[in-house]
């Protein structure tokens, strides 16, 4: 068992890493997600914890299910596994060797990466999440009527004049 901060560590060498991999090969830098950390580390557990190496463990539970218990909505997910690796280094280089794992660390899909470590397990969930909605109408028009005083906003309802804006 590793301490916290030996892990911690190993997990910003490891985005690190990858990030440098995907400057080599001409591609943006993924930023760290505090919600990809937290599915990733989850994720490593659960593969450290019940005796499992696969996507899906033992109720049938994928990304998608990882992703969604941290709130991470997203347009695009991935997810690399590691076992018994004792680098970020030999992570990566495993991942680099192997076309499905590389073609995760080299999407254009990805913006965001979270990297996890639990015992001898590593997980790496790569993500794009959605972009957030934007205010409402009534938001609009209450930063509208506040930056230019407008008045109330006034509609007809059958024969009633309601108030639409406040």
């Amino acid at each position: 068992m590793f301490n916290q901060r030996v892990i911690i560590a190993r997990s910003e060498v490891l985005a690190e890493k990858i990030n440098l991999y995907r400057q080599e090969n001409d591609l943006k830098r993924l930023k760290r997600s505090p919600q990809l950390d937290q599915s990733a580390l989850s994720k490593a557990c659960d593969l450290n914890n019940n005796d499992y190496f696969s996507h899906f463990n033992k109720q049938g539970r994928g990304l998608d299910w990882w992703l969604n218990q941290v709130d991470y909505d997203y347009m695009a997910g991935g997810e690399n596994l590691a076992k018994n690796h004792r680098s970020p280094e030999k992570v990566l280089e495993a991942w680099i060797n192997s076309p499905l794992h590389r073609d995760n660390l080299l999407s254009e899909d990805f913006e965001e990466i979270g990297v996890g470590y639990c015992d001898n397990y590593v997980v790496a969930h790569f993500g794009k999440s959605l972009p957030k909605p934007i205010a409402s109408v009534y938001d609009f028009w209450d930063f509208l009527k506040l930056i230019f005083n407008l008045p109330k906003l006034y509609a007809m309802n059958g024969r009633e004049i309601i108030e639409v804006f406040k």
